[in-house]
């Protein structure tokens, strides 16, 4: 199944949808996490993580991508959701054996390069 844009997912509704498919793999976008305290509350990432765990309990492969991997914070996301899961999360990179290469999440770095 491909979820792109459930930011996580941040609603219960949502991971209930997903989970009602029962997906072999999952593909999402994760939390955007660089979106705290602008559009989104920690709590909405709270929510995230918890839905996640509970995703990636129940589905073989989850690759999470896109909205987590702008920000370099997103390691520590998936680190800590693996904690509480019984399967590893992956990003997309991983699927065809590369290491993540966060160029968005390191824009800024790029811009300041002469």
């Amino acid at each position: 199944m491909h979820a792109s844009d459930v930011q996580g997912p941040i609603y219960e509704e949502t991971k209930n949808y997903i989970l009602k498919e029962s997906p072999d793999i999952l593909i999402l976008s994760g939390p955007p996490l660089y979106l705290v305290g602008f559009a989104l509350s920690k709590e909405d990432i709270d929510n995230a993580k918890g839905n996640l765990t509970d995703l990636s309990g129940e589905i073989p492969q989850v690759v999470v991508d896109h909205h987590l991997l702008r920000d370099l914070r997103c390691f520590d996301f998936i680190e800590s959701v693996q904690e509480e899961s019984e399967n590893k999360l992956m990003v997309a990179s991983e699927l065809v054996g590369k290491k993540p290469n966060l160029l968005e999440a390191r824009r800024e770095e790029f811009y300041l390069e002469k």
